[in-house]
């Protein structure tokens, strides 16, 4: 029978801590839904998943590889790659993945109004807010 090695390849990733939401919305970016009408792709249990049937569930990440939104748990992280974002839990990134570039720092953000104001410059044209 034939044998397989995993390829490697490097990703982004960010572990969702229950306190970055900001950090994530900016990893995770925008999707349009209609035109000139977008929507974060990581958002809050409850804005499109039923927020009753997931009760260790913190957090939803549209996943647009499969049409779906998953749900994350405090501690999973989030992997984007050029096709999109995916959800990973803990243990699993853990044993795939080793840190090989810490410099990269997250993205600065500005709160302004009560409301999260991104400076477009600093983040390029795949955010739409």
């Amino acid at each position: 029978m034939p044998i397989f090695a995993h390829k490697p390849f490097k990703v982004e990733a960010v572990q969702f801590t229950g306190n970055n939401w900001a950090e994530m919305q900016m990893f995770t970016g925008t999707r349009e839904i209609k035109p000139n009408r977008w929507v974060h792709v990581f958002n809050p249990i409850g804005i499109y998943m039923p927020a009753h049937l997931y009760r260790t569930g913190s957090a939803e990440l549209w996943v647009a590889p499969i049409s779906t939104h998953l749900i994350l748990e405090v501690g999973d992280w989030v992997v984007r790659d050029d096709r999109g974002c995916y959800p990973w839990k803990k243990a699993v990134f853990e044993t795939m993945y080793d840190l090989i570039d810490e410099s990269k720092k997250p993205i600065p953000i500005v709160i302004i109004n009560s409301g999260l104001e991104v400076l477009k410059n600093a983040f390029g044209s795949f955010l739409r807010l």
